[in-house]
């Protein structure tokens, strides 16, 4: 590392950074991980406690002109990165990255998208600051490693303040010194704990984080004074988390080494926690090529790495976030449409008595080869042996390593499109699909962010 700390290191790269310094591949992958959350963010709105925020949110901060995502409501820019940070993470649909296992496009697009509607800044300030705040949240994890994860720490809260942080201050235009400022702010305030999944405590804590990267970069505009070495120095967070060492030379990589595609970012096929999604996948083909339904299914044993165990800990889920993180109940659903889409993410299906009928026919089971194996990076993270046995007394087997969506298997343009299309119908704007799309896309030409959501004529 130079002279500087590690605050002034990311916010000198965030401050001087331009988008015509990412390579062709690095920028392909934002677009998509934009496109995607975005999604997340207007589908997220349908969901009844995002509905309370938003209402909270309105209540709270009043008129603005920052717009919530697929809504006519405006606020302010704290409102609105609260509101649409909590949408966009509410089905846990959204992105995530092995980078310190974090959830950054959430809470970052939220931010940014905020910021650049306060400042009426155009698309390109916008897409730039998102690849900015994101490529600094993905360098901290990577310096933090994953152990902080596997402590029972939420990472998207602890890492993600520095994320929004950064990626607002992009957007406002702020100088090397007032990001650094709000680096450091956000950092101080940097928290979050993973006994919140299951819960709906998990997903807003995400609209906090991003409403935390707005108020950060708010403070350093203001210049008020905040610690440069929050990450470092005594009593900084390398020094409290005693486990998982923070390298800090990690983030000299930045602009050098592109975190959005190594290790990549993870995008989601199924609104679930993404250690199911191997699983599911794996028992869909089955399911699939050999015309099973639920009447044939005898049970499901599915054999997985510790980090899958520790990661879905519901059996049969009484709440909608808890089914998020079950996997009986996800396979339940995927037996019953062979699939597991944003249809089956609500209550409706918790209380389906043939969804909740299968559920005691799955099973999952630790594999201590299958944790040795992926702990060394011979197969995926997350991944599951699934077997079915059917009532005529059959075995269908087969091993995902890992599904669809994951960085080595990456969803196409059409595949990220199908879902931004089944989002917005959702939440009962199909209509509006095609124009929201093709502005998100064509973002970097827009000459205002504030159009963003607007309808065509």
């Amino acid at each position: 590392m130079s002279n500087l700390t590690a605050c002034q290191t990311i916010a000198q790269w965030v401050a001087e950074f331009d988008l015509d310094h990412v390579p062709v591949a690095a920028r392909t992958a934002a677009m998509q991980s934009w496109v995607d959350v975005l999604g997340c963010m207007v589908g997220g709105q349908t969901i009844e406690t995002v509905g309370k925020i938003r209402n909270l949110a309105l209540n709270e901060y009043g008129a603005g002109p920052c717009r919530i995502a697929g809504m006519d409501h405006t606020t302010s820019a704290t409102g609105a990165a609260l509101t649409n940070g909590a949408a966009a993470h509410a089905l846990d649909y959204d992105d995530t990255s092995y980078a310190g296992v974090v959830h950054a496009s959430a809470t970052i697009a939220a931010a940014v998208l905020a910021a650049s509607d306060h400042a009426d800044t155009d698309g390109r300030t916008v897409f730039t600051a998102f690849i900015a705040g994101s490529e600094a949240e993905y360098a901290f994890g990577r310096a933090a490693s994953n152990q902080i994860f596997m402590d029972g720490w939420w990472t998207t809260s602890v890492f993600g303040g520095l994320g929004a942080a950064a990626g607002a201050s992009k957007a406002l235009g702020l100088n090397t010194e007032q990001t650094a400022l709000a680096i450091s702010h956000a950092l101080c305030r940097a928290s979050g704990l993973r006994i919140a999944n299951g819960t709906e405590a998990k997903f807003v804590g995400n609209g906090q984080v991003a409403a935390l990267g707005i108020t950060s970069a708010q403070f350093g505009e203001a210049g008020i004074s905040a610690p440069l070495d929050a990450l470092e120095g005594v009593n900084g967070m390398a020094h409290l988390i005693k486990r998982s060492p923070l390298e800090i030379s990690q983030l000299d990589d930045l602009g050098k080494h592109w975190s959005i595609l190594d290790p990549g970012v993870y995008l989601k096929p199924y609104p679930a926690c993404s250690a199911s999604h191997a699983a599911a996948e794996a028992t869909s083909e089955l399911l699939h090529e050999n015309d099973l339904g639920p009447d044939d299914i005898y049970a499901i044993e599915v054999d997985v790495p510790q980090i899958v165990i520790d990661s879905l800990v519901y059996d049969v889920p009484n709440r909608v976030p808890q089914g998020q993180f079950s996997l009986p109940f996800i396979l339940a659903c995927v037996i019953m449409d062979r699939g597991f889409t944003v249809a089956r993410a609500g209550p409706d299906a918790l209380a389906d008595s043939a969804v909740r009928a299968l559920i005691p026919k799955i099973s999952m089971h630790h594999d201590p080869g299958l944790t040795a194996k992926s702990e060394a990076g011979e197969i995926g993270p997350e991944c599951a042996r699934v077997r079915i046995r059917t009532v005529d007394g059959s075995t269908i087997e087969r091993f995902n390593s890992e599904a669809v969506g994951a960085p080595k298997k990456p969803m196409s343009d059409v595949q990220v499109n199908n879902k931004f299309h089944e989002l917005a119908t959702a939440a009962g704007h199909g209509g509006r699909a095609n124009a929201w799309l093709q502005r998100i896309r064509n973002i970097v030409n827009l000459q205002r962010c504030r159009d963003l959501w607007q309808d065509e004529g």
